[in-house]
C-alpha cells in the first residue's frame, strides 16, 4: 500500500483536504495510508523545544537538526527505503514526471519545514530531498506537502474512475492540457467549438492536440522547448538559448547562455529582454517585438545575423545567432526564441549585423 508518512509541528491539519474528493475516498478505501507525526513528541526539554535561533544571526529561529533527527528515525523502521522528502522553496521543482515517479514507489516520508527552515546538517545526514512546490514561500511546509500527496495519490490505481482523464491532463505529455467544454451549447454568446460536436473523433484529436500546443507556447515556453527538442542536448553550455514569452519575458536561460553572457539563470528568467538588449537598441527591439506579436509576423525573417547582447559585465558584444519567434497554430507569435554563439570567425560569407 502507498503510504505518506508526514512529520509536521501541526499534526492536526491532517489529512485535511485529503480526506475529501478522491484522495479521502481512496483514503477510506484503505487504498493508501497517511501517518501525521508530532515532531515535538521527540523534543527532550520540558518545554519541548524543536527550534533555535540562526547561527551567525539573523531574525527568525532554525528547526533543530537533533530533534528532527530524532523524529525522522524513529518514524522509519528497519528497510524503510521510501524517499525523504523536505519540502523547501529552495528544493527541486516538482514536475508531473517526479510524481509519477513517486506514485509508482511505496509512498514517502514528507517533513515540513517552519520558520526560516531547517538544521542544514540533518539535511545532509538523512539524505533529505528538497522539493519545492513553486517560487514561493508558504508559512510551513504543510500545503506543500498535501498538494505533493494529493498528486501522487490520483495515479494510484483505482483512485481515479477512468484511466484515460490522466493521460490527457496538463503536463502528461510534456503539454498544457486543451480547453475543455460542456453544455449548455451556447453561454452568453459563446458556442462550443463545431468541431468537438461534429462526432468526427479525428478532428477533435488533431483540435485538442493543436489547442494544447498553442496553450502551451503562449503560457510555458519553458515546457514547450522540452516538449519542441530543445531540452540538454540543445540547451548544451556551447549555445546559448533564451526563450521569452509574448510580453518579452525571458523563461528559459539555458546554460550556454550563463556561458556567453554572464547572467545566471535565476537571475535572468523572470527578468524583461531589456536585461540584455543594448540600451542604445531598446526602442527599436521593443517596437519591432510588439509589432511582430501583433501582426503575426516579425519584421526580419529567421535568418542569421550579427546580433548585439549586452553582457552582465556591461559590454556589448555582437553574437553570431538567429532571433526566431514562436507562432501557434494561427501563426500568432506568442513568444521569441534566440540562439547565439561564440564568434569563432568562421561564418561564410560573413554574417549581416542586426
Amino acid at each position: 500500500m502507498w503510504r505518506a508518512t508526514v512529520l509536521t509541528l501541526f499534526p492536526d491539519m491532517f489529512p485535511g483536504p485529503l480526506g475529501q474528493s478522491l484522495a479521502g475516498k481512496a483514503l477510506a478505501a484503505g487504498l493508501w495510508q497517511l501517518d501525521a507525526v508530532d515532531i515535538r513528541a521527540h523534543a527532550t526539554d520540558k518545554h519541548r523545544t524543536v527550534d533555535d535561533t540562526p547561527a551567525g544571526g539573523g531574525p527568525g529561529m532554525v528547526m533543530k537538526a537533533d530533534v528532527l533527527a530524532r523524529a525522522i528515525d524513529a518514524t522509519l523502521g528497519a528497510g524503510d527505503a521510501r524517499p525523504r522528502l523536505l519540502m523547501s522553496p529552495r528544493g527541486i521543482p516538482l514536475t508531473q514526471a517526479r510524481v509519477a515517479a513517486l506514485a509508482r514507489g511505496g509512498g514517502a516520508l514528507i517533513l515540513c519545514g517552519r520558520f526560516e527552515g531547517v538544521d542544514e546538517r540533518v539535511v545532509e545526514a538523512r539524505a533529505l530531498e528538497e522539493v519545492s512546490v513553486g517560487d514561493y514561500v508558504l508559512s510551513g511546509g504543510e500545503i506543500a506537502a498535501m498538494a505533493l500527496i494529493d498528486a501522487c495519490v490520483r495515479l494510484l490505481p483505482g483512485v481515479m474512475g477512468e484511466e484515460a482523464s490522466g493521460a490527457e491532463e496538463s503536463f502528461a505529455e510534456g503539454l498544457l492540457e486543451y480547453p475543455q467544454y460542456t453544455r449548455p451549447q451556447a453561454f452568453e454568446g459563446r458556442a462550443i467549438p463545431e468541431v468537438l460536436v461534429s462526432g468526427d473523433h479525428g478532428k477533435v484529436a488533431a483540435w485538442r492536440r493543436a489547442e494544447a500546443e498553442r496553450l502551451t507556447r503562449e503560457r510555458r515556453p519553458d515546457l514547450w522547448a522540452a516538449y519542441a527538442g530543445l531540452s540538454q542536448a540543445a540547451l548544451a553550455d556551447t549555445h546559448a538559448v533564451i526563450l521569452a514569452d509574448a510580453d518579452g519575458i525571458i523563461r528559459v536561460w539555458s546554460p550556454g547562455a550563463e556561458k556567453l553572457l554572464g547572467y545566471g539563470a535565476a537571475t535572468a528568467i523572470g527578468q524583461p529582454l531589456d536585461l540584455i538588449v543594448p540600451p542604445d537598441y531598446r526602442e527599436r527591439h521593443w517596437a519591432g517585438f510588439r509589432a511582430a506579436v501583433a501582426n503575426r509576423n516579425s519584421k526580419y525573417p529567421d535568418a542569421a545575423a550579427n546580433i548585439p547582447v549586452r553582457c552582465r559585465d556591461g559590454r556589448v558584444l555582437r553574437f553570431p545567432g538567429r532571433l526566431i519567434f514562436l507562432r501557434d497554430a494561427l501563426e500568432r507569435a506568442v513568444g521569441a526564441m534566440a540562439i547565439f554563439v561564440a564568434d569563432d570567425g568562421s561564418a561564410d560569407p560573413p554574417l549581416p549585423n542586426l
